[in-house]
C-alpha cells in the first residue's frame, strides 16, 4: 500500500483500531474418575478462581491435588476417631497424614494456590515490613480487656 502524502485528514486521525473478539475461557470440568470427597475438593478449588487461572493441560495436576487433599482429610478423620492404644498404628497414621499434606502442598504450590506462590518476594517483604508486630497486637488486646 502506498503511503498517503501530506497532512492526515480528520477521518484518518479518528479511526478506531480493530480488536480481536473477546473469548471467555471455558470452565474446566472435573474428571469422571474423582471420588465424591475428591470432587468436593475440586468444587472448593476450581470455580472460585478466575477461568483463565487453569488451563486444560493442568487437569491432571488439579486431579492429583484433589486426591491428596481428600486422602489427608480421610486420614485426619481416622486419627480423630481412633480408639486404639497401639502406638505403632498411631505413629504410622500420623506419618501418612503428614506425607499426604506435604504432597497436597506441593501440588498447591505448583498450581499457584498458596499465597506465597502468588506474591512476588519483594511485595511479600514490603507487606511484612508494614505489618503490625505481634507484640503490638497483644498490647492492644490487653488494653481492650481492661
Amino acid at each position: 500500500m502506498v503511503k498517503k502524502r501530506g497532512r492526515k485528514s480528520v477521518g484518518d486521525l479518528t479511526t478506531t483500531p480493530e480488536y480481536p473478539p473477546f473469548v471467555l475461557a471455558p470452565a474446566l470440568r472435573p474428571p469422571d474418575t474423582l471420588a465424591p470427597d475428591e470432587l468436593a475438593v475440586w468444587h472448593e478449588t476450581v470455580p472460585p478462581l478466575p477461568r483463565a487461572w487453569f488451563t486444560p493441560e493442568q487437569i491432571p495436576l488439579i486431579e492429583s491435588y484433589c486426591v491428596h487433599v481428600a486422602m489427608a482429610r480421610r486420614l485426619r478423620a481416622l486419627l480423630r476417631n481412633l480408639t486404639t492404644d497401639d502406638v505403632h498404628t498411631l505413629a504410622a497414621l500420623v506419618e501418612l497424614a503428614g506425607k499426604e499434606s506435604a504432597r497436597a502442598l506441593r501440588f498447591a504450590t505448583a498450581l499457584r494456590l498458596t499465597v506465597q506462590s502468588r506474591a512476588h518476594a519483594v511485595t511479600a517483604g514490603r507487606r511484612a515490613a508494614e505489618a503490625v508486630p505481634v507484640r503490638d497486637i497483644r498490647a492492644l488486646l490487653e488494653l481492650a480487656d481492661d
